[in-house]
C-alpha cells in the first residue's frame, strides 16, 4: 500500500440535501489517534482527539454534528445556517503513512455523488500550548482550575482547533 500521508482535506457542502461524509481508516494493527476540523469563515470546529482502532474505519458527518448543535472542546457549535467549509484531518503521534481517508459528497435531488481523496504533505505538528483561563489571581492557599490545550499546525501553516 502506498499512502502518501496520514493527513488530508476535503471540501464540505451541506446546503439543501447535500451531505459530506469523511471516512478515515486505520491501515495498521495498532490503534491510532486522529483529529478532524471543519474550517469556515476564519473559524475552526474540532471533534477533538479520537481513537481509530486497528483496521477500523470511522465516519465523520459534520452536518449531523451541526444539526445536533454538538459543542466542540471550546464549547463552540457549527452555525445552523452554515452550508460550506473545508474539512482537515490528521494522525497524531510520530508515525506517518498509517491512515487513509476519503470523503463522499451526495445530493439525491441534484443527482450528485462524488468522492475525494486529498493528502496533505505531512501530518499536523505541534504549534502552541494554551491554558484556560489565560491568567488568574488567587489568595494564598487558594486554587484555580486550568485546562491545558494543544494547538497544531498543518504543513500548509493553517492552525487547527486547540
Amino acid at each position: 500500500m502506498n499512502i502518501p500521508s496520514s493527513a488530508g482535506g476535503f471540501p464540505w457542502k451541506a446546503d439543501g440535501d447535500y451531505r459530506t461524509l469523511v471516512y478515515i481508516k486505520n491501515e495498521t494493527a495498532t490503534a491510532r489517534k486522529i483529529t478532524a476540523d471543519l474550517y469556515y469563515d476564519g473559524v475552526s470546529y474540532g471533534i477533538g482527539l479520537t481513537e481509530v482502532k486497528a483496521g477500523q474505519t470511522i465516519a465523520i458527518d459534520f452536518r449531523e454534528i451541526r444539526d445536533a448543535q454538538t459543542p466542540d472542546r471550546l464549547g463552540r457549535v457549527i452555525p445552523l445556517d452554515l452550508e460550506h467549509g473545508q474539512i482537515a484531518w490528521s494522525v497524531k503521534g510520530g508515525e506517518n503513512k498509517t491512515l487513509s481517508a476519503r470523503s463522499e459528497q451526495i445530493s439525491v435531488s441534484e443527482g450528485v455523488a462524488s468522492t475525494y481523496s486529498c493528502a496533505n504533505c505531512c501530518p499536523d505538528s505541534y504549534y502552541d500550548g494554551i491554558l484556560i483561563p489565560y491568567d488568574a489571581e488567587e489568595g494564598i492557599g487558594g486554587m484555580v482550575p486550568f485546562r491545558a490545550l494543544q494547538q497544531d499546525s498543518t504543513c500548509l501553516q493553517t492552525l487547527g482547533t486547540p
